[in-house]
């Protein structure tokens, strides 16, 4: 107990402590809500409305190197996206980041779905705390904000 003391009183040490204990609650809580053990990880977990879509983008990304442009779909000269609107570049260069370590589109579709439940609470946990809320509303605020109802429905329907 002394050692867990004097280990809670560095605070990069508390930070990283509570920020470890709001990803596991919030994988324990995910994995409950969604029965997680159901989860059949060799299908993209969003694949409908508008993720066949982003699916297809996701996988032009890692064939052809950038979003943009897609050889193999629009015959006959493939699919060009430069007039496209979409703004999100930090998500693609995530995505890319991604495509480095698996060229499996599936499970970049499926890690870049379920990261939101650990950097959303984080962020939550850092905000609270620059509002100068208590370590406990903070963790409290961040694990209800990722599991509102809007964020489960747009990626677990039904």
């Amino acid at each position: 107990m002394e050692k867990l003391k004097s280990l809670l009183n560095n605070k990069k040490n508390k930070v990283l402590l509570i920020s470890i204990i709001v990803i596991i609650v919030n994988f324990l809580i995910l994995s409950f809500v969604i029965k997680l053990w159901r989860l059949d990880f060799s299908k993209p977990i969003i694949y409908f409305s508008d993720a066949t879509f982003m699916n297809t983008i996701f996988k032009a990304l890692i064939d052809n190197g950038w979003y943009l442009t897609n050889k193999f779909t629009g015959a006959p000269f493939g699919t060009v996206l430069f007039d496209y609107p979409m703004t999100d570049f930090f998500h693609w260069f995530i995505i890319k980041i991604l495509s480095l370590f698996t060229n499996n589109w599936v499970t970049i579709v499926n890690i870049f779905a379920l990261h939101s439940f650990i950097v959303l609470p984080l962020v939550c946990l850092f905000v609270a705390r620059q509002l100068k809320l208590s370590w406990a509303t903070g963790i409290a605020l961040g694990i209800l904000y990722s599991f509102i109802p809007y964020h489960i429905a747009r990626l677990f329907p039904g």
